[in-house]
């Protein structure tokens, strides 16, 4: 039962961001409405939850259609791998606010996603990267921040 929880928000956010993505982007800005998910179950749960988790909502979002396939799923390993181990344990244990860790994972996330999608379309990584992905994860970063303020977030204690 405890896992159930997360698959399903999982998949509603996988519709959503997909549904809701188009509306939501400027140009080739656009927010991942599941990063921060992937986050907060690394943070909750530990490195290796949001390796599992990231993957394979990567991997659902992959067979959707848009990238190579493996990418956003090796992209959204990496963002999941970082708060979990870094973040919530470890020899030094520090207490990181909820935007630094999103905006820090989303950096990485772009960064991985924009080196493969360079490498596939043969385009410069430094302005894809510039231009698309920084952007992008400040925008997801910013409605994360969001999000962790409103109303609906009744678990601050992260």
């Amino acid at each position: 039962m405890t896992h159930l929880i997360p698959v399903i928000v999982g998949i509603i956010l996988l519709a959503a961001n997909l549904g809701l993505g188009g509306l939501l982007e400027f140009g080739t800005i656009r927010p991942s409405l599941i990063l921060p998910f992937v986050v907060y179950l690394s943070l909750r749960r530990g490195a290796v939850y949001g390796i599992v988790a990231g993957f394979l909502i990567g991997l659902c979002a992959d067979s959707m259609g848009g990238t190579a396939l493996g990418a956003t799923s090796l992209a959204f390993c990496a963002a999941g791998f970082l708060p979990g181990r870094f973040w919530s344990s470890g020899p030094f244990r520090v207490h990181w606010p909820w935007g630094v860790s999103v905006l820090i994972c989303a950096l990485i996330f772009e960064l991985v996603r924009n080196l493969i999608m360079a490498r596939e379309t043969g385009a410069v990584f430094s302005i894809l990267f510039f231009q698309s992905g920084v952007p992008s994860a400040l925008y997801t970063t910013l409605l994360s921040v969001i999000w962790f303020l409103s109303p609906l977030n009744r678990d601050r204690s992260i």
